[in-house]
């Protein structure tokens, strides 16, 4: 039997982490939830959920899922995104065939196959890392999600008109079923980013989900075309300073310095004393000192985390840019 009153949505990769919260949130709220996945989730014995097991590359049979899936439960409300490529071969051409042409081939093909009288949602779950660089991601994953980005955007001027919106939300690292239990029993990583995260935890996969529910719901009926970051405000700070909070420094320049902090980084740094106030001639003495002042930083970061000398790299930040 067809539950065509019901609310309709598909999340395509829904079937682990932040994509199975998504599931959830939704099956909770009474819609029929269609779910594009390799592995089955185990809510898929309920009965307002459906699984469809597809490769999102092979273009027929992809096509006659989403036919299968409209013909079953009838018109979407909402069409969710959380796919990345995790499979085998070439990185560069598996990102962006998983990520953005199957996204293009979704949206192309379910656009006119929307609930009328009523506000249609897209929403794409993007990665910090389509503005910053997580150097363990490869570049064909940076530039998917930078893409997805623009993307997004596009559709949202595209379908405008027919009453769909269209939203990217990015997620910093979150507590996830898969990864909780490493996440809790790893105490000195907690207090990392309790230290690093302006809201002083880590986020959850639920409170990604919440996002989302949001946007495709009556509340966000005037939001489209928007990025929104689900990380505690994490993305919001400055590298040096993430660096900074990281090694326990004050930098050299903030009103909590004084000159023994600014001395205590120069035997790290290999720099002479920097010039009183007033020192050398002008714009470019000033322009000396506040390199001085930032390569002190820098190389007084890396002594207090114990890292070697060298270009500045805080491994542990690599954690932060990924979804």
């Amino acid at each position: 039997m067809k539950s065509h009153r019901r609310p309709h949505t598909l999340i395509v990769g829904g079937t682990r982490g932040t994509g199975r919260a998504v599931v959830r949130q939704f099956l909770s709220r009474g819609h029929v939830v269609s779910v594009i996945g390799h592995r089955r989730p185990p809510e898929a014995r309920r009965a307002n959920m459906r699984h469809y097991s597809v490769e999102l590359t092979e273009a027929a049979p992809l096509s006659a899922a989403l036919r299968e899936c409209i013909r079953r439960d009838g018109p979407l409300s909402n069409l969710v995104f959380l796919q990345r490529f995790r499979g085998e071969g070439d990185p560069w051409q598996g990102e962006l065939d998983v990520s953005l042409t199957a996204t293009r081939n979704i949206i192309e093909g379910l656009s006119r196959h929307f609930a009328r009288g009523t506000t249609g949602s897209i929403v794409i779950v993007s990665s910090n890392s389509s503005r910053l660089v997580a150097d363990e991601q490869p570049v064909g994953y940076h530039a998917a999600k930078a893409a997805l980005w623009q993307m997004a955007r596009w559709y949202a001027v595209a379908l405008g008109p027919r009453g769909i919106r269209v939203n990217c939300v990015t997620p910093g690292t979150v507590l996830k079923a898969e990864s909780r239990e490493f996440y809790l029993r790893n105490k000195p990583l907690q207090r990392f980013y309790r230290k690093i995260t302006p809201l002083g935890r880590m986020g959850t996969a639920e409170e990604v989900a919440g996002v989302i529910a949001f946007l495709c719901s009556p509340a966000a009926s005037f939001v489209t075309g928007q990025d929104i970051a689900v990380d505690g405000g994490l993305s919001l700070l400055w590298q040096e300073s993430l660096a900074r909070k990281a090694a326990g420094l004050t930098h050299p320049g903030s009103s909590k310095s004084n000159s023994s902090d600014e001395r205590a980084c120069h035997p790290a740094a290999g720099l002479p004393p920097l010039p009183q106030h007033g020192a050398g001639t002008g714009a470019e003495a000033g322009s000396h000192a506040a390199g001085r002042r930032v390569r002190a930083a820098l190389a007084g970061a890396r002594a207090a985390a114990g890292f070697p000398a060298g270009p500045f790299s805080v491994p542990a930040l690599r954690l932060c840019a990924t979804a």
